[in-house]
């Protein structure tokens, strides 16, 4: 294939499409699969660290691109079913927050520890 057949097969992509494209990866999702336990209690070890929640042990935390939250809850429908005593949330993958000292708005992990992100006062404090 010619480098002009490459060029021709790129600008054949219209505008609507390079949005929809765009739009779609900038969409990340991430599911987190509990199963419920009545062993894990508040005071649990594994809550502290963040791992668990109380009543919920941790199965699965994986990451998707480029698929609708839709799709992502019909996944979760049928490969972790309520009935088996899964519990799944979705969250979008990247946050927007606002950075303390300079005011700009930057994209960090919807699950980043507050003593880590700029946006936090302790962070600044260490």
């Amino acid at each position: 294939m010619s480098s002009a057949d490459k060029n021709s097969i790129k600008k054949n992509i219209t505008i609507e499409e390079l949005g929809m494209i765009l739009n779609m990866s900038d969409k990340q999702f991430t599911v987190e699969v509990y199963k419920k336990d009545k062993r894990i209690k508040n005071r649990s070890e594994s809550v502290r660290w963040g791992n668990n929640k109380p009543g919920l042990r941790f199965v699965l935390k994986q990451d998707y691109e480029g698929k609708t939250r839709e799709e992502l809850e019909e996944l979760c429908r049928t490969g972790y079913p309520e009935r088996l005593k899964f519990v799944t949330e979705i969250h979008e993958t990247y946050v927007t927050r606002k950075h303390m000292m300079s005011g700009e708005e930057y994209r960090e992990r919807y699950d980043l520890p507050y003593y880590c992100s700029p946006s936090s006062e302790s962070y600044w404090s260490m």
